[in-house]
């Protein structure tokens, strides 16, 4: 209690973990040195050898990363419709309409192009969970089936099957390279090695730094307390901060 951690300025991959707490009037500081950033960083440099095709770089892979990042800012996988480029809470939806069910989503506005095999996020029956159905047929601007269909539900909470998705469920494609359609936007396909990434206008390869997830956290204080953290900046994973205080 009561150290104080000076932190000169760099990118430090690794995740923080303090082994004790501070007290009070004694707390444990962690302080950036003032030297310049110091960032936490739960990524790792990618290097890949891209190939541009058909304005997509392509990047062999055998080990496609689970998220992509570029230049500092998290890629968003292909999904349509999109959002506004670099903010991730910016998600327009299709809306479902009559016929949907079970077995799949019936909508006049599905895209052109070849969705079978990507899948379907979609906001079901009440519309306060979502779950994720791989795609088994599609037909532009009529519908959709699912490859595993929902099953029905019931429960003595609810009078009917609150479940059931069912028109004006919002929905979003994604996981499938007919999606590739805006800057930053990236696909993995496991089967093929290799991932694929749509760049900024004007962009080549070697423009843009790329990095991957490597850890799922970057600060870990559980039930730590009286820890203070001043000009230090932690990106690319989680803060795990339970029954943290003080």
């Amino acid at each position: 209690p009561g150290d104080v951690c000076v932190i000169h300025a760099g990118v430090y991959r690794e995740t923080v973990a303090l082994p004790r707490s501070g007290e009070p009037g004694k707390p444990i500081r962690l302080l950036a040195a003032g030297d310049g950033p110091v960032v936490v960083s739960g990524l790792e440099p990618l290097a890949l050898d891209w190939q541009v095709r058909d304005g997509l770089w392509v990047g062999a892979t055998t080990k496609p990363p689970v998220q992509l990042f570029f230049d500092g800012q998290m890629a968003r996988e292909a999904h349509t419709p999109n959002g506004v480029q670099g903010d991730l809470m910016d998600r327009p939806c299709f809306h479902a309409e009559k016929g949907t069910g079970y077995n799949g989503i019936t909508c006049s506005k599905l895209p052109e192009g070849d969705y079978a095999g990507g899948y379907v996020l979609i906001w079901r029956g009440g519309a306060w969970t979502n779950a994720t159905v791989k795609i088994k047929d599609y037909t532009p601007g009529k519908s959709l089936t699912f490859e595993t269909p929902f099953a029905p539900h019931g429960d003595k909470y609810h009078q009917g099957d609150a479940f059931k998705p069912k028109a004006g469920n919002r929905f979003l494609l994604l996981g499938s390279p007919a999606a590739l359609d805006a800057p930053g936007e990236w696909l993995a396909e496991p089967a093929a090695g290799r991932i694929l990434f749509v760049p900024p206008a004007g962009k080549k390869p070697g423009d843009l730094a790329f990095e991957t997830k490597a850890r799922d956290y970057t600060l870990v204080l559980k039930g730590r307390t009286h820890i203070q953290i001043e000009g230090i900046r932690f990106h690319g994973g989680v803060m795990a901060l339970t029954e943290a205080s003080h």
